[in-house]
């Protein structure tokens, strides 16, 4: 209530202040101007009354537009300190002139501190070269703006990854400031680190990766599948059932893979197939589903690992193993 009625009182003093400041500079012009012109005047009141009347509605007038001014300003001010962007202005030395919130929090400087350094001192190494080469070309007049995408070292010395537009600021013909706003990509520069270490990874494992949309269609693979099944670019679009042809028809496993994907999302298992050579092939299969944000499934992911060779081993060992238990059981009866 006490602030309410101080603004209501400030803005009173304010009015009035701006009334009789116009009503007076109007009236002190009005008897100059009959002084220069050597027309007689009067202190009479009357003869005020206009210089009064029009002077104070003019200073009312300049006032209102103070204000709109004012609240304008603040209200840019207030979006600029509150935006998420990093945005700030930086003389034709380095030295920062403004710098808004997001800066200060994203570098960990207050604005008295930002105002004592200098934006090649905080520059990464690697971009300080470029960075006075775009401040050279902005001053020069060369270019009007640019593009950039840089490193600023925060102040607990960490790497901050920035990237925006900066443009020259003119004033008076005379090139005074560059205007910068950033966007920090800290966040999609780990996620895309972390797209190509996936692919990376995803590409140089020997065992077959897959992804199909939830309806089965083949949308991913690896070169590992490709070694294993010999199929390429033309199983993208189509379904993975058409990919792993059983050698034997299997009624309860074709019907097994997609009553376990609907109901418990995953599956694994083995299947006897076919690779592009017409080869048989053992294959070891561990499909899971991939979940959106609403938890809902929008993709399966398959890992394929081929088995022949296992298997053959098995046999083998199979067939080594017989004789001896065949034998051992003739003694145990006798």
């Amino acid at each position: 209530m006490y602030n309410f009625a101080m603004q209501k009182n400030k803005f009173l003093y304010e009015v009035f202040s701006s009334f009789m400041g116009g009503a007076l500079l109007l009236s002190l012009f009005s008897l100059l101007q009959k002084k220069m012109l050597n027309i007689p005047f009067s202190l009479d009141v009357s003869a005020f009354v206009v210089p009064v009347f029009f002077g104070g509605i003019s200073g009312l007038a300049i006032y209102s537009s103070n204000v709109r001014l004012r609240a304008s300003r603040e209200r840019m001010r207030d979006f600029i300190n509150n935006v998420d962007l990093v945005i700030q202005i930086v003389d034709a030395k380095g030295r920062f002139l403004f710098v808004n919130q997001a800066w200060q929090k994203t570098l960990g400087y207050s604005e008295t501190e930002a105002k004592g350094l200098n934006l090649f001192d905080i520059m990464h190494p690697k971009h300080l070269e470029d960075c006075k080469h775009t401040f050279d070309a902005l001053f020069s007049r060369k270019q009007e703006s640019a593009t950039i995408e840089t490193i600023l070292i925060s102040k607990d010395e960490k790497p901050i990854y920035l990237k925006g537009e900066t443009s020259l600021q003119i004033k008076d013909g005379k090139s005074i400031s560059t205007r910068s706003v950033f966007q920090n990509i800290a966040t999609e520069r780990d996620a895309e680190y972390l797209r190509k270490l996936t692919k990376n990874i995803f590409e140089n494992t020997t065992d077959g990766v897959i992804a199909t949309d939830k309806r089965g269609v083949i949308q991913f693979y690896n070169t590992g599948f490709t070694q294993i099944t010999g199929y390429k670019d033309e199983i993208i679009g189509k379904n993975i059932e058409l990919i792993f042809p059983p050698v034997i028809a299997d009624k309860n496993l074709t019907m097994q893979i997609p009553r376990n994907l609907l109901q418990k999302k995953s599956w694994q298992g083995e299947v006897w197939s076919r690779n592009t050579e017409g080869e048989a092939y053992f294959l070891r299969i561990n499909i899971n589903a991939i979940y959106d944000k609403n938890g809902d499934v929008s993709n399966f992911a398959g890992i394929i690992t081929d088995i022949t060779e296992e298997k053959e081993k098995e046999k083998l060992l199979y067939r080594l193993a017989m004789p001896a238990i065949l034998n051992m059981n003739r003694t145990y009866f006798i």
